[in-house]
């Protein structure tokens, strides 16, 4: 695969964030080919709290965990769902004459 072509599906997000406490900038990025992407998960929490302080668990950055979602689009689910509600309400109508 040629190099531009990689960067056109190359999915980086980018973490920019300023310690509360001591005015410190942290910065995290990954990069992420299609491939890795995976639908329906969500990443772990990165923010640990132990003994009154809190932590920040830097091996976590990657890690995700399944969560309860649709396995299509956000535009597909809502066309699905209007076209299931419109079938109800025609079969309604169609009960009711």
């Amino acid at each position: 695969m040629g190099d531009h072509k990689l960067r056109a599906w190359l999915k980086i997000p980018d973490i920019v964030t300023r310690s509360r406490w001591n005015g410190v900038s942290i910065e995290a990025r990954s990069s992420y080919l299609p491939s890795e992407i995976q639908w329906g998960h969500r990443f772990m929490p990165m923010f640990i709290k132990r003994d009154c302080k809190y932590y920040v668990d830097y091996a976590r950055f990657q890690n995700t965990v399944l969560v309860n979602m649709p396995l299509c689009s956000a535009y597909q689910y809502e066309k699905l769902t209007r076209d299931a509600l419109d079938l109800v309400e025609k079969k309604e109508k169609e009960v009711r004459e």
